[in-house]
């Protein structure tokens, strides 16, 4: 490369963002040892030696309300953002997910010249799709992760590339879930307020199965903050059962599972690579939901479904707590019989097709296409 360093702006929103945008760092990093790397992130794009102009990921918000609630934090983050575009001029944007904030912020790199490369496109295949038509005036190319995504955004005019799944470089050594597994797996989410309205729901589920079978199970969580844990054994302990909740990656936690309780988002997919049948359970508020009617297009949340056609992983989407109707789907994917089996034959061909290593890698190669050009032979 010649001339001064670059300077790429990363920008994550969440926990899941901040991990795989500090592996994508670790690549443009090795391409470019003296480049600067500066945005908004949590502790993995800290780790991973991004200057951050904001904490953005360690507080992580979602759903209509809570955003609304935020929105002067995130006005006040866009426009530091705006200053800083204007005076310091980055080679590149990369957003990483989070679309609410970061297509905003994306826009906003492009009235200033700098390219943008979005990481983890958003999916507007499943709602809102007329919003990619503004997309494509936001990016000069798209990163998607499932095989799907790119075919749609190029319907709308984007320069898109399908780099594979992140879950793949960390997923693909590791076993899946063997027929001795025997946990149940509680997995409401890693923020407070998924945890405070959801495992409440999770925990009588559990309790739920255990009655059925006439016998305790041996049920586990995990969450990479402390405080965190302690409060899921707190509730747990309150509901009168016992929890095992670990600072463990969840691809090991789940090779102890045979079943699973799981919220929406990369979690879901990363109980169907491990093989292990589980049901979606996602709590909003009465506004979300209603909201979720005009702009949903797909009639699926979770992952595994989006990318099987069809409810592969019993779902709900739910104000209340579903009760029996997410009982009975939880009792027949634990117990050995036809919804099981017929779960676990398309776990393993969903295994087969996702499971191919290496996006950031690949990822970083398109970043680097795009500032530089194509390689020459």
């Amino acid at each position: 490369m010649n001339g001064a360093p670059r300077t790429l702006f990363v920008s994550a929103g969440d926990t899941s963002g901040d991990h795989h945008g500090a592996r994508l760092v670790e690549e443009l990093r090795a391409r470019w040892p003296a480049a600067r790397f500066i945005g908004f992130g949590g502790d993995a794009l800290r780790a991973a030696g991004v200057e951050l102009l904001e904490p953005l990921a360690d507080h992580p918000v979602m759903g209509f309300a809570p955003v609304l609630a935020q929105i002067g934090r995130f006005v006040r983050l866009l426009n530091a953002a705006d200053r800083w575009f204007e005076q310091h001029r980055p080679d590149v944007l990369i957003p990483v997910d989070y679309p609410g904030f970061n297509v905003r912020l994306a826009r906003l790199a492009r009235r200033h010249g700098v390219k943008v490369a979005y990481y983890i496109c958003p999916q507007y295949w499943g709602w809102a799709p007329w919003r990619a038509k503004r997309f494509a005036t936001s990016i000069d190319l798209g990163l998607t992760l499932l095989p799907f995504e790119a075919p749609f955004l190029a319907r709308y005019g984007i320069a898109a590339r399908c780099v594979g799944h992140p879950l793949a470089d960390r997923m693909a050594d590791v076993p899946p879930a063997g027929a001795d597994a025997d946990a149940l797996a509680l997995l409401p989410g890693s923020r407070r307020r998924e945890i405070d309205d959801l495992f409440p729901w999770q925990l009588r589920a559990a309790a739920a199965l255990q009655q059925r079978l006439g016998r305790p199970l041996r049920l586990v969580s995990a969450h990479p903050r402390a405080a965190l844990r302690e409060q899921l054994r707190a509730m747990a302990q309150a509901a009168g059962l016992a929890l095992d909740v670990r600072d463990q990656p969840l691809p090991q936690l789940l090779r102890e599972c045979r079943a699973t309780l799981v919220t929406s988002g990369t979690a879901t997919l990363e109980c169907a690579l491990m093989r292990v049948p589980s049901v979606i359970v996602y709590h909003v508020n009465a506004f979300s939901k209603w909201a979720a009617g005009f702009i949903l297009t797909s009639p699926w949340i979770g992952l595994p479904n989006l990318l099987a056609g069809h409810e592969l992983f019993p779902e709900y989407l739910s104000v209340d707590d579903p009760g029996a109707p997410l009982d009975a789907d939880l009792a027949a994917l634990w117990s050995d019989g036809a919804s099981r089996d017929a779960c676990l034959r398309e776990l393993d061909a969903l295994r087969a097709t996702v499971l191919v290593p290496g996006a950031a890698r690949h990822a970083a190669a398109a970043i680097a296409e795009l500032l530089e050009g194509p390689p020459t032979a």
